[in-house]
């Protein structure tokens, strides 16, 4: 995972620019100056990137060696496999064969060593520029020197000798990054709960710009992420002085971002606690939008007759025309006495959550366990009247189940005729033109649209996606009448034998494992049914 960090958009450009810059220097030498704290792979993310653009060898080196002691010119060429132990010289170093084109990582300059370093780089600069002056610069023969620098060194020492040819690694990753690689983490495809979906938030505005930190969280459990505070004050503290050079600052979203541990040690920090205010902002914002089309949709008869809703405000009295205008709290008014209490009671909920977070207040964790655990229910709570005017044609819904590459496209295909079969990776082509999209919402309603139309139609249909997750399941499921008959078909290989056929999913790095370890925690629910007296189950792994 911690190579997907440094495929995110913002980190693969900074590694880009390093390789293209190295190369277009005409000196042969570029700093790169990073935090004593840097990002897991910061060096092999760099090295693969110089690798692969300049198409020569790239060779790590240690400054901190032992035969750096007595020469630098000389312990360069020992790490580059060079054993002729007369090369003493800065322009013998730059001259010779044996690494031309070759580029050098060197790391672990201090601040006690650069006098030493600073002067030898100078005099490389120098006769790099002499011995390649007919050539332009990225045809140079002399060893290129990228050069990891100390955070402690004089800006003016720096500029002197690098001027242009210096980056930093600073402000590289965006909200955007970190949105694709907690999504990516946490394996989220547009099905989550509302717990699920705070959590995801949570992780962002805590993490910001650090890998880490969203590994760390990630990993952690939903409902220990609703309350960050209390997850927060079990990690221990970075009780420093936070700064870009430590590693605990960087810029994200548009102005210095402090490291949330940093800010732990005072726990009613008011910067932490604006994160996750807008972390269960941008998640119940949309919640509540939600719930209200639901409940428009679901009691609109019952709703109409009372619009125009006369509400009064500050300004005078407001009319509602509509009923996705109405608010939460009118929802629960005018609904109250009129719908199961279960639902009375949620819409109630949500219009106390709606006003907390409007007041710029944080939501407690319980109060988002509870409320995601009702919106689940009432939402898989079954509609009798769905399908009543289906034919009865002994018609019935088979969901095939199984992790990535188990095989569950070939035994659908030589179970059931082609026209039966719903595909979402057929539907992904069909809309995007690729496999590789991660935007999921439109493809699973367009799904779900094929399969209602054939079951009222009276025909058999075939779902053929990895159906993992309980959520997804029920979320088809649940739709279906209590009488249509559904067919759980369970399909899993080895996974070596999944790897060795992985085709296109080996290029997304650890897909096919992920849907064998959430596959192994489902498999319980999808053996019982999920609990649904209408739901048989297959088990083609015994075959």
């Amino acid at each position: 995972m911690v190579a997907d960090f440094w495929n995110l958009s913002g980190p693969a450009n900074f590694v880009e620019r390093v390789a293209s810059r190295m190369l277009s220097s005409p000196k042969g030498i570029l700093g790169v100056t990073v935090p004593s704290a840097r990002p897991r792979g910061f060096k092999e993310a760099i090295m693969e990137a110089a690798r692969e653009r300049g198409g020569g060898r790239v060779v790590h080196v240690n400054a901190q060696d032992r035969s750096f002691d007595r020469s630098i010119p000389h312990g360069l060429a020992r790490a580059g496999g060079i054993r002729d132990t007369s090369i003493h010289s800065v322009p013998a170093f730059a001259d010779l064969p044996g690494l031309s084109a070759a580029s050098f990582l060197i790391d672990g300059v201090d601040r006690d060593a650069w006098g030493r370093w600073s002067a030898f780089l100078r005099s490389f600069a120098a006769a790099s520029q002499r011995a390649d002056a007919s050539m332009d610069a990225a045809q140079r023969l002399s060893p290129r020197l990228i050069v990891l620098l100390p955070v402690d060194l004089p800006r003016s020492d720096v500029s002197f000798l690098f001027g242009k040819d210096e980056m930093q690694w600073r402000a590289y990753v965006t909200p955007v990054d970190t949105r694709t690689y907690v999504t990516r983490l946490m394996r989220q495809d547009g099905g989550e709960s509302l717990l699920d979906r705070v959590a995801a938030e949570t992780v962002i505005r805590l993490a910001g710009w650090d890998g880490e930190m969203i590994r760390l969280l990630a990993h952690r459990d939903p409902e220990e992420l609703a309350d960050p505070i209390a997850l927060l004050s079990d990690l221990p503290g970075l009780d420093m002085h936070p700064t870009w050079g430590n590693g605990l600052i960087d810029e994200w979203d548009g102005s210095p971002f402090i490291h949330s541990l940093a800010c732990r040690p005072a726990i009613e920090h008011p910067t932490l606690k604006r994160r996750i205010w807008l972390a269960q902002s941008h998640a119940l914002t949309p919640f509540v939008g939600e719930v209200i089309d639901f409940f428009a949709d679901r009691y609109g008869a019952i709703l109409a007759p009372d619009l125009p809703y006369a509400v009064e405000t500050r300004k005078g009295i407001k009319h509602i025309h509509a009923l996705r205008d109405l608010e939460a709290s009118h929802l629960y008014h005018l609904l109250n006495e009129r719908i199961p209490k279960l639902e009375a009671t949620f819409l109630k909920s949500v219009a106390a959550v709606r006003n907390t977070v409007a007041h710029h207040n944080v939501v407690p964790a319980d109060h988002l366990i509870k409320l995601s655990e009702k919106w689940d229910e009432i939402r898989s709570n079954r509609s009798e009247a769905r399908g009543w005017d289906w034919p009865r044609c002994g018609q019935k819904l088979v969901l095939m189940v199984g992790p990535s590459g188990a095989g569950k496209s070939t035994l659908a295909k030589r179970r059931y005729s082609q026209d039966s079969i719903v595909s979402s990776d057929d539907i992904r082509i069909e809309k995007y033109g690729s496999l590789e999209t991660s935007d999921q919402t439109d493809v699973f309603k367009e799904v779900e649209r094929r399969v209602i139309r054939r079951l009222a139609d009276g025909e058999t249909v075939v779902l053929d996606a990895t159906n993992l997750k309980r959520n997804d399941r029920l979320a088809i499921v649940d739709k279906i009448p209590a009488d249509i008959q559904i067919v759980y078909e369970v399909v899993d290989r080895p996974l070596p034998e999944k790897l060795a056929t992985g085709d296109w999913r080996l290029k997304k790095e650890g897909l096919i494992e992920g849907h064998s370890e959430i596959f192994i925690q489902e498999l319980p629910n999808i053996l019982a049914g999920d609990n649904r007296p209408n739901v048989d189950v297959i088990d083609h792994r015994a075959a």
